[in-house]
């Protein structure tokens, strides 16, 4: 799997060698899988990729119906994990954004959009996707969030990021969305 922070590749297609796609069985997706046992959630992930690269090869005439090597190959259970920042974390991260800003080696939209994942505890998509006309007196109101619509307090210090950035008041731009991103310049989307 691609991990950008590192800037490497941990593809699952080198451990399969030189299978043809036809070629691969249950069983060597099975091995796969329970070489990254000490890593469960990388062992699903990995699984759900190759389960997704079948069901592909299915479809593309590769492979027969129904063939798909993953299907049946039990999924590690995963911990739930949450971690929060520590209050040291959360001020060394202000320090550099604060920095980023100051240089101009980010964009406004970029620093904003980390300010106001800490500030309102929003997901990713929802403040990638977050449109100004979502923005009400009230907080947030978000139509279509992973759980369905959905109400989020703005505290003032997210009011101010957003104040802060550059914008037309017409109808049209409150159709638009808050922040702007180059092709693939918040977290690989």
């Amino acid at each position: 799997m691609w991990r950008k922070s590192t800037n490497r590749c941990h593809s699952p297609i080198p451990a399969l060698g030189s299978f043809k796609v036809v070629d691969v069985e249950r069983r060597d997706i099975a091995e796969l899988h329970h070489k990254f046992r000490d890593k469960p959630y990388q062992a699903n992930r990995t699984l759900g990729v190759l389960s997704k690269m079948f069901n592909l090869a299915e479809i593309w005439g590769l492979r027969p119906d129904g063939s798909n090597p993953c299907r049946h190959v039990p999924k590690y259970r995963e911990v739930k994990r949450e971690r929060f920042l520590s209050q040291q974390e959360l001020q060394r991260l202000g320090q550099v954004l604060t920095e980023v800003e100051r240089e101009g080696s980010e964009t406004p939209h970029m620093v904003a959009a980390f300010r106001l994942l800490i500030l309102t505890g929003c997901r990713l998509g929802e403040i990638q996707t977050l449109k100004w006309d979502y923005i009400t007196a009230n907080g947030m109101e978000l139509p279509d969030s992973k759980t369905g619509a959905r109400r989020i307090p703005l505290p003032q210090p997210a009011r101010d990021v957003l104040a802060r950035l550059p914008r037309n008041h017409d109808a049209f731009t409150q159709r638009l969305h808050v922040l702007r991103f180059r092709c693939g310049q918040l977290f690989g989307d």
